[in-house]
């Protein structure tokens, strides 16, 4: 079986590859990319499901850019690259809860059943997959590997595959993972609803993603510090994720500003309420992000709601992967 190392320098290969094809598509479709809002990583989904389908099947030889540089391939139990099908299989059960991670519903409108879905599929499969390739160390396969019958073999070597032994191995990872996920849910769920500060965020959340044009709304309590003077500013921070047609951003930032001044009175207790605006894409293996930030006290927010002139926002332009 191939180390661990050569696997994951040719995953990251290939995610170098994606990316370039992904910023390529977000440097002629961008504005298309941006009219699919929430739901732009499944583009990036596609492609990259796509891309392995191709590579590590017999189209490809079993080989994708990042394998092929590192010496590995990807073949069946006898040896020889594995069918199409075979592969579109393998690159569901991986590629999907990688991108799955992208994929910013927005918290009001989006259904729990869907939101667990999503969380069991993202901790559930890629967590099972990473602690398999983790900690299954006489075998080294993944459960897109274990899934679809195939293995990741030196490129040197041929024949048959020969599977080490250590049967029950993959299967004790496996359980100590889900039951790790499962208790960790329970936990995490109980300690934030009796959070009193996570219960007023979600409340802000839905006030925001109310608001025409807003895509996704994210609240947070942050503490910022002043370099130069050293003080601590106990800031209330809103970001929201434009759609395609949002054109006036401070008038959106007002009226998020002035929504939760209203309808949540702690606040007005905060030092500072920081209201960011964004714009662009994220399709999963490539992203272009442009802000806007309007920094206001509450009672300056308050101002600027009865008519007062805001001042001029930071604009910053931000690309990641």
């Amino acid at each position: 079986m191939a180390s661990l190392w050569r696997r994951g320098v040719a995953y990251l290969t290939d995610s170098s590859a994606l990316w370039f094809l992904g910023y390529t598509m977000g440097v002629v479709l961008s504005r298309q990319l941006m009219r699919l809002g929430a739901y732009e990583p499944l583009v990036g989904c596609f492609v990259a499901i796509a891309y392995f389908t191709w590579f590590d099947s017999k189209l490809g030889s079993g080989q994708s850019p990042g394998k092929r540089w590192m010496k590995v391939r990807v073949v069946d139990g006898e040896g020889r690259p594995i069918l199409a099908v075979r592969a579109l299989a393998r690159s569901v059960v991986f590629v999907v809860p990688v991108l799955l991670w992208s994929l910013n519903l927005p918290v009001s409108r989006t259904p729990w059943p869907l939101s667990a879905a999503i969380i069991l599929v993202v901790y559930g499969v890629g967590g099972a997959t990473f602690s398999l390739l983790l900690f299954d160390k006489v075998r080294r396969r993944g459960l897109h590997d274990f899934a679809t019958q195939s293995y990741v073999v030196d490129a040197r070597s041929g024949g048959m595959v020969k599977v080490p032994t250590a049967k029950a191995m993959p299967f004790i990872v496996l359980g100590a993972w889900l039951l790790t996920v499962a208790a960790g849910g329970l936990v995490l769920d109980k300690q934030m609803e009796s959070e009193k500060l996570y219960r007023r965020e979600r409340i802000d959340v839905g006030l925001v993603e109310r608001i025409e044009g807003v895509q996704r709304g994210v609240v947070r309590d942050v503490l910022l510090h002043d370099p130069h003077t050293g003080r601590a500013d106990s800031t209330l921070d809103v970001s929201v994720v434009l759609g395609a047609n949002a054109t006036d951003q401070q008038a959106i930032a007002n009226q998020a500003a002035r929504l939760i001044l209203q309808n949540d009175q702690t606040a007005r207790s905060y030092d500072e309420l920081r209201v960011r605006t964004f714009t662009g894409y994220d399709i999963g293996i490539a992203s272009r992000w442009k802000h806007q930030e309007f920094d206001h006290s509450p009672a300056e927010w308050e101002s600027l709601g009865s008519g007062g002139q805001p001042t001029v926002p930071t604009v910053q332009t931000h690309q990641q992967r």
